[in-house]
């Protein structure tokens, strides 16, 4: 495995993950433990919340 190997890279979101980002949002998580904690990319993230109308500020 590389070290910039993202676990979940390509693979679609669970309801559980969205269900987690949405938690991890409202306690105003940082955008850096969001990405270790769901495996995925910032930019991936990014997308999915946007999607999902979840406000990442």
């Amino acid at each position: 495995m590389s070290k910039n190997h993202i676990e979940n890279s390509g693979k679609p979101y669970t309801k559980e993950e969205i269900a987690k980002l949405k938690v991890l949002t409202k306690t105003k998580t940082p955008m850096k433990d969001i990405c270790l904690a769901l495996g995925r990319s910032g930019g991936s993230i990014k997308n999915i919340a946007e999607k999902n109308g979840i406000s990442l500020k």
